[in-house]
């Protein structure tokens, strides 16, 4: 068909446009790129779980655990009533490596989490990298610009079954309770899923990966195992630490709200930096019954850190609340409740 100056016209337009969506959006569309490029990675080679349970160079415990995960996924499916896919049936080994970091940032004088916005699937409080020393940049670029920030490792995230999660190797080192949750945790988020609500989203997957933890290990091991009491006494200091975590949330925001643009930079600071120190050094006499949680404070926190407790448990109250008023504790008719509520997207955990 012969070109003609409307349609050559047409097609510059369109070259055009083209080309300033690219320009303006090029560092995301490079971030995109490597962020998929990563993922396939991890996806392209993860093997089925047949070929680690039938390698005798595998160690039997390993093996046990993969088994596990059968279980777990196959209780998250029957039991809790979570969407069935093929994730977790697959493994990739990261040879002991960390595979995904996460930035997170907020401004110095204010709990309110910076955000990513990304086209179609909304904003995140956090962004991820496959490349440490990229999310290391992200992470300063932001800091330059007045922010708390914080880089950290991820264990696991979800693509919420627009991809078959594979098991990654390093889950297999964590505890019978742990894996539980993590697995439940992760296929919540492939089930139910609201945009542009992280932490909603992240709040709960975590209720309903730690009542479907315990369920799953006092229906498989009985009430007085091993593994169900060493799961609830670690659930009871991490219950203590985060209620000490929110009730300074809720002192840090309260003094931030006292500031005012006259307020000298060095008076906010100083009163932000006595609160640190005073959380850190109340955390260290809270009656907790093990070590597992002080690890938390290796260092004095800043902003983002309490940001990540309100991302993941700041509703964990209302939720439990809903689920025993509308269900009387039926953690499956309260999932049934919520898949029909709610509609899901892609997005990292």
């Amino acid at each position: 068909m012969p070109f003609t100056k409307k349609s050559l016209i047409a097609g510059l337009g369109l070259v055009l446009v083209c080309g300033w969506v690219l320009l303006i959006y090029r560092e995301l569309l490079w971030y995109c790129i490597r962020q998929f490029y990563g993922q396939m990675q991890i996806i392209w080679f993860a093997k089925p779980i047949e070929e680690y349970l039938q390698n005798p160079q595998y160690s039997q415990e390993l093996k046990n655990k993969i088994l596990l995960i059968q279980k777990i996924r196959r209780f998250a499916f029957d039991s809790i009533g979570l969407d069935e896919t093929s994730s977790y049936t697959k493994l990739y080994d990261q040879q002991g490596k960390p595979l995904l970091w996460i930035v997170t940032a907020c401004p110095a004088y204010e709990l309110v989490p910076y955000e990513w916005k990304f086209p179609i699937i909304g904003n995140f409080s956090y962004k991820g990298f496959f490349d440490k020393e990229m999310a290391i940049a992200e992470a300063e670029s932001l800091r330059l610009q007045g922010y708390d920030t914080d880089v950290g490792e991820v264990n696991a995230w979800s693509t919420l079954g627009f991809l078959n999660d594979p098991i990654l190797s390093n889950m297999l080192y964590h505890s019978e309770g742990k894996l539980a949750n993590l697995i439940i945790h992760e296929l919540t988020h492939g089930t139910i899923y609201i945009k542009d609500g992280v932490e909603y989203n992240e709040n709960l997957a975590d209720f309903v990966g730690e009542q479907g933890a315990k369920w799953f290990l006092k229906s498989t091991y009985g009430e007085n195992s091993t593994e169900y009491l060493e799961y609830t006494y670690t659930e009871s200091d991490y219950d203590i630490f985060v209620n000490h975590v929110l009730a300074y949330a809720k002192r840090l925001d309260s003094l931030y709200r006292t500031f005012h643009e006259k307020t000298p930079q060095l008076e906010k600071q100083a009163k932000k930096q006595l609160l640190l120190n005073q959380f850190v050094e109340d955390a260290r006499a809270l009656p907790l019954r093990s070590d597992y949680y002080k690890k938390h404070l290796v260092k004095t926190p800043n902003n983002t850190y309490f940001m990540e407790f309100m991302r993941y448990q700041a509703q964990q109250n209302m939720f439990e609340t809903e689920c025993n008023q509308l269900f009387k504790g039926d953690l499956r008719a309260y999932v049934q409740y919520l898949k029909k509520k709610h509609r899901h997207i892609i997005s990292w955990d």
